[in-house]
């Protein structure tokens, strides 16, 4: 793509802000943006585990069953349980506190989930076993960037609409994102655990998650092809001319011929859709790469990465 240290990436659906992440590690500014707030959490912390004292994260290895007695004691919203942390552990340096309590808080919510799902352990032991992962992880990282003096560029993670982007234009060098498979994953019925400690209003949240809109399945691929067409064209809006913009999309065949009822065969895959919507914005198709999926072959068993450019002479 040609994104070099010191450009700028966007990734305007980043899902927990992988692409971010290993932009930041390369040197690369990077701006995430989701419209689900955990999300938006997942990425933070992931961030914060890039720069964050290793030593300070593990002054609290031995609190872990006090850690989760107070996250558990206190179902309350996100907000109030960083009061709380903070309340609790004022000797804590400024700097150092937030990135501290969002690393402790997703490995409770990450554990919530793992309990939900098995009952191989208790909920506390899996709290144990994934901050213990955790940490490990961050002394990792840290000793990584010491012994070659790395040091991660700038992160950014903002709660956003990919369809309206608060970004200047023609200010980004490069775009990177796979849309969300909404229509076939039910993405929010999915965190709906977790989103309640960020969001009370969920059917508003609803109307903001690209391939929620709608009831039928018909109603709602009409909806997500609309929503799409704005991603894209705020897309190309903010990209420099001449950048690239990469879309990770894949297909169910299956499911959306007999949503629209047609044959499979006649089934428009979804990488040729959003290459036909750039090029009526500006994008030029440069390539489409097919890339195997490992693990969903019952939804779909390959994806494309479509690799567009914003063409020299286009004008926002």
């Amino acid at each position: 793509m040609g994104v070099k240290p010191g450009d700028t990436l966007l990734d305007p659906m980043m899902g927990s802000g992988t692409a971010p992440v290993e932009a930041c590690l390369m040197g690369i500014k990077a701006i995430g943006v989701d419209s689900s707030p955990f999300c938006r959490f997942m990425a933070q912390a992931k961030f914060d585990a890039l720069t964050i004292n290793p030593e300070d994260l593990e002054r609290f290895m031995g609190k872990a069953e006090i850690l989760f007695s107070d996250f558990k004691a206190c179902p309350a919203v996100f907000d109030q349980q960083k009061a709380l942390f903070l309340e609790k552990y004022p000797e804590i340096e400024k700097i150092e506190w937030e990135k501290i309590f969002n690393m402790l808080f997703l490995a409770f919510l990450d554990s919530d989930g793992y309990a939900q799902r098995s009952n191989r352990k208790t909920h506390l032991e899996y709290f144990q076993s994934i901050f213990e992962r955790y940490s490990a992880a961050v002394k990792k990282i840290a000793g990584v960037l010491s012994h070659f003096n790395m040091i991660p560029a700038q992160a950014i993670p903002a709660q956003g609409d990919a369809r309206h982007l608060d970004i200047e234009a023609n200010s980004i060098d490069g775009i990177i994102f796979s849309p969300p498979y909404s229509f076939a994953i039910d993405y929010l019925e999915n965190d709906l655990p977790h989103l309640k400690y960020f969001e009370t209003n969920i059917p508003k949240l609803s109307e903001t998650m690209i391939g929620m809109r709608g009831k039928s399945l018909k109603e709602k691929y009409g909806l997500y092809l609309e929503d799409m067409e704005k991603v894209i064209s705020e897309c190309s809006r903010v990209l420099k001319k001449g950048r690239m913009c990469s879309i990770i999309i894949g297909t169910n065949d299956n499911q959306l011929s007999k949503a629209l009822n047609i044959q499979k065969e006649a089934v428009v895959g979804l990488h040729k859709v959003v290459t036909e919507i750039g090029k009526q914005k500006g994008l030029v198709h440069v390539r489409s790469l097919p890339r195997q999926i490992v693990g969903m072959a019952n939804t779909m068993r390959q994806e494309y990465i479509v690799i567009l450019r914003k063409q020299e002479g286009q004008i926002n």
